[in-house]
């Protein structure tokens, strides 16, 4: 009980709190300082933190200098990145333009296939004709959609060049995650040596819990969306489900909220194949795919890669990202999940002391 009261002393988490406000802040004012570059400065955090255990493990097999390591790892991390998305964003590209244009065509299969369903709930006082025809109003306007999303997909792709000239401090995000690479273990060397004596186990104790957690979701998040994305992509092709790579692709990058690649995939999969005027055999085929990629995610993949480490309900991270979208628009969704494990963390460090606080006690 006595080492117990030592560790979650109530002074010494106050001290600790103070010292975290101004990390917090100088942090906060760097970040305001080089707003032009954060979101690269942030994009090369990530990477950094999730290479730097692969440094870690080069420097013990090949005896060589950490700016040497980290600048091979670097070029193969981001020179393959670059070789697979030049080989797939046309494909894909193309792909989704196709199921925009489908849009139109599958409203119109659904307007002629709901006409038995139509005369059914009329005869059954369900529904009015006026109604319906109201709904099938509602249908035409996603046809309207469609054909402006299709004008969006086409002025975006037109205006890509001017993008990549507007954009080029993308390119200071792998020059930043070599520097940062580089020097990380002086960077952590120097926060260490800048804490306080007497917080310093409080500090590197509750860290190590901060990255327990957010190890598994970024690290996690992302390399378990990139196995479904290949999954979903070798699925839909078995099927030959037209534009398949590019629902399977989308499908996995959108796992990285949880069960919305299920929803993401079989959407744009029905659209495919009403649009197409295929059979109930290529639905069945669809969501026995999706059903089996589900089956290895649940059963092999997340429980592997993940586990526990995330500690994060569903349910929390879906309404995490709706309301970080809302707030922060595209950043926020990129950070939804990271920020909440990293609040979750905080609560959970902060219960024992306040457990142990004058305040609960009544003392």
């Amino acid at each position: 009980m006595a080492n117990q009261d030592a560790l979650y002393d109530w002074k010494r988490f106050k001290r600790f709190v103070l010292f975290s406000s101004f990390v917090f802040l100088g942090i906060l004012a760097v970040a305001v300082l080089y707003r032009t570059i954060v979101v690269a400065l942030a994009v090369s955090l990530i990477f950094t933190y999730v290479l730097s255990p692969a440094v870690n493990r080069v420097l013990s097999i090949v005896k060589i200098s950490r700016p040497i390591a980290v600048l091979i790892l670097v070029a193969l991390v981001f020179g393959a990145g670059l070789g697979l998305a030049a080989a797939l964003i046309p494909t894909v590209y193309g792909e989704m333009e196709t199921i925009v244009k489908q849009i139109p065509q599958a409203v119109t299969y659904l307007n002629q296939t709901t006409v038995p369903l139509r005369d059914y709930l009329v005869s059954k006082g369900i529904l009015s004709y006026e109604a319906f025809d109201e709904l099938l109003i509602n249908l035409d306007l996603t046809r309207k959609l469609a054909d402006g999303g299709t004008d969006a997909l086409q002025q975006v792709w037109v205006s890509t060049p001017k993008l990549i000239g507007g954009a080029i401090n993308l390119l200071l995000i792998p020059l930043l995650t070599w520097l940062t690479l580089s020097y990380w273990d002086k960077i952590r060397n120097f926060f260490k040596y800048v804490v306080p004596r007497d917080i310093r186990p409080i500090a590197v104790y509750n860290l190590q819990k901060m990255n327990f957690i957010l190890w598994g979701v970024v690290k996690g998040q992302l390399l378990v969306a990139v196995i479904l994305s290949f999954l979903y992509m070798l699925g839909f092709s078995i099927i030959n489900l037209q534009a398949g790579l590019a629902i399977g692709a989308l499908a996995g990058m959108f796992r990285v909220v949880p069960y919305l690649d299920v929803i993401v995939g079989a959407s744009l999969s029905i659209i495919v194949v009403l649009g197409q005027g295929e059979g109930l055999s290529m639905i069945f085929g669809v969501f026995v795919v999706i059903l089996i990629v589900q089956a290895l995610d649940g059963m092999l993949i997340t429980p592997r890669i993940i586990g526990e480490k995330a500690g994060l309900h569903p349910v929390v991270v879906i309404a995490s990202v709706v309301a970080f979208g809302d707030w922060f628009g595209i950043l926020g969704i990129l950070f939804a999940v990271p920020s909440v494990a990293i609040l979750l963390s905080i609560v959970q460090m902060a219960i024992p002391y306040y457990l142990n606080s004058p305040f609960f006690r009544g003392s």
